[in-house]
Parts: structure tokens; C-alpha cells; sequence
């Protein structure tokens, strides 16, 4: 890959010294490409795999050896391999849901603070007037603050839950496709007997990419 991406360059700027509107310096590298975390390097993720699921299958194996539940090994790795993410996310959205609640109460609140004001303005008692404008000012900013508080938590929970659930969903993905080429790459010819590129082709773009999506729901 490394070679193949060199020779493409190697073109592309004998192509920008044919043509003088192109300048090599402004052509895209293998450095231009953005490092991801090695946490989330395809190897990894399957070395990680593959670890986390010998160890679900050697438990499940001593725990019980019905074969009614054979997937339970693979379900479980999947599951911890994503509650790094999943996890904090959901913590995220509680955040947002209570936010979301709490607004809502609290310019009710608001509203009763201002209507009460109201009501005592239109009294005739001077003094009465003067102590409430001083209550109003006292007891409306505090709701004025609160509803300020959780629209900027409301905001920051939601935009954090969809980083984390996101990031979830890149890990199982990336993982099983991995995992799917690691595993079809070293079966022998018995094994592969059966098994079509069309499989391989669904369980890679249409399986894993719904695991995708059941991690932003």
C-alpha cells in the first residue's frame, strides 16, 4: 500500500511539472491523511477482538456447554469492546433528557415569579411595590440562571453524546470488518467451500454498517 501510494505521487507530480498550473506542493500525501488514535487502528481493534473473545468463550464454555446460546461469547466482546463510548454516552443523553425536562419547568417558574409581580404592582401600596421590584430581580435571576445553565448543558450533552455514540459505532464496525477479511483471508479451501464473495461483500457493507446504526439510535 505504502509503495503503491508513492508510485500514485510520483505520477501526480510528474503530472504538476507537465502542467504549470499545478504546484507539487499542494498535492495530497500519505502525510496529509489524518492519524487517527492508535486505540483505533484496524489491527488493534482486532487484536483486542480476538483477546476479549477467547476469554467470553472460555467462561461461557466452563459456565455451560449448551449450544442454545453460542453467539453469547461473541455478543458479550462486542459489548465491551463499545462500552468505552456507549457507556458515556448514555450518561450524555440522561444529561440532555433532564435538561430538556428542567427548562421547561423553570421558565414555568419564572412565569409565576413574574406574574406574581404583576399582581402586587397593581396594588396601591407604594412600599409594597418598591420590596417587590427588589424580589423580582432576587428571585427571577435565579431561574434566568438556571435556564441559562441547562440550554449551554443540554447543548454540550447532545453534541457529546453523538461524538461518543459515533465513535461506538466506528469501533464495531471497523472491528467486525476487520475481523470478517482477518478470518475469510486464513480459511483453507474446505473452508471456503460454500462461502461466496457476495457473503463476505454483505456481511462487510450491510451487517457491520447496521451495528453502525444501532449505536446512534
Amino acid at each position: 500500500q505504502q509503495s503503491s501510494l508513492s508510485a500514485k505521487k510520483e505520477e501526480s507530480n510528474a503530472d504538476a511539472a507537465a502542467d504549470p498550473n499545478i504546484h507539487s506542493d499542494y498535492l495530497l500525501s500519505l502525510q496529509d491523511l489524518y492519524k487517527i488514535p492508535s486505540t483505533m487502528e484496524s489491527y488493534y481493534l482486532i487484536h483486542k477482538f480476538h483477546t476479549i473473545y477467547q476469554q467470553q468463550k472460555q467462561l461461557h464454555s466452563e459456565k455451560s456447554s449448551s449450544s442454545a446460546s453460542s453467539y453469547y461469547p461473541l455478543i458479550k466482546t462486542l459489548c465491551i469492546m463499545a462500552s468505552l463510548d456507549f457507556i458515556p454516552a448514555g450518561y450524555c443523553q440522561l444529561v440532555t433528557v433532564i435538561c430538556q425536562v428542567a427548562i421547561p419547568l423553570c421558565v414555568r417558574e419564572l412565569l409565576v415569579v413574574l406574574e406574581d409581580h404583576y399582581n402586587d404592582k397593581n396594588s396601591n401600596d407604594t412600599t409594597a411595590t418598591t420590596a417587590t421590584s427588589h424580589d423580582l430581580v432576587r428571585e427571577g435571576m435565579i431561574w434566568v440562571v438556571l435556564v441559562f445553565v441547562a440550554s449551554v448543558l443540554n447543548a454540550f450533552g447532545t453534541y457529546r453524546h453523538r461524538y461518543l455514540a459515533n465513535k461506538a459505532g466506528v469501533t464495531l464496525r471497523s472491528t467486525l470488518v476487520g475481523v470478517i477479511y482477518d478470518h475469510s483471508l486464513k480459511l483453507t479451501p474446505q473452508g471456503r467451500k460454500g462461502l461466496t464473495t457476495g457473503e463476505i461483500t454483505n456481511l462487510v457493507a450491510i451487517d457491520t454498517h447496521k451495528l453502525f446504526e444501532v449505536t446512534q439510535e
